[in-house]
């Protein structure tokens, strides 16, 4: 069967750590790997993290179809779901990570339905995703600004992911998402 497992939360929230966790509990799981418009951060890996695409090529692939899912998440930076990956993953009898934003996560869950459970990572305040994301050092404080000033309108949808992790205590909420995927599989 066609699963997604759909993990979203404004930057710093702690997303990408949870799905490195969930993939190093569950041999089944696969990361679908996104495209984006941005350039690639210090270690980022092409193909591994993200792939990373001129606009122009990523404008192409939307026009054409091939992305699942898409969004201009800041100005000038795309980011989307690659149809083709996801379908490989399924083909491979694994089910499907995503790790995306949340108007992306939003759009996944209706596409996939039922087949898909939501998770949004909710930060403990403004303030911590603020720490986060200057303990990265890998955005300019501008940047940042924009993540942080987007980072309330992203709160203020969490309501519609069919789950809530409070990563108030990165353990807590590595036991809790693990208790959600467990339930969401077994089903």
């Amino acid at each position: 069967m066609k699963k997604a497992i759909i993990v979203a939360g404004p930057s710093g929230s702690g997303k990408g750590t949870l799905c490195r966790h969930l993939l190093s509990v569950y041999t089944f799981l696969k990361l679908s790997v996104s495209a984006t418009t941005r350039s690639s951060r210090g270690n980022e890996i092409h193909g591994v993290d993200y792939f990373f695409w001129e606009v122009h090529a990523f404008l192409e692939a939307k026009d054409h179809g091939l992305l699942l899912e898409y969004e201009e998440v800041y100005p000038g930076r795309w980011y989307g779901t690659i149809h083709r990956i996801v379908e490989e993953i399924w083909q491979e009898e694994k089910v499907a990570l995503f790790d995306v934003d949340v108007a992306g996560a939003l759009r996944l869950k209706r596409k996939l339905g039922d087949n898909a459970l939501s998770i949004f990572i909710d930060p403990p305040s403004i303030e911590v995703l603020s720490k986060q994301l200057h303990a990265r050092g890998t955005e300019s404080p501008e940047q940042i600004a924009i993540r942080l000033d987007k980072a309330p309108h992203e709160i203020s949808q969490k309501h519609l992911f069919d789950k809530i992790v409070r990563n108030h205590d990165l353990w807590q909420a590595k036991i809790e998402i693990v208790k959600i995927v467990e339930n969401f599989l077994s089903k």
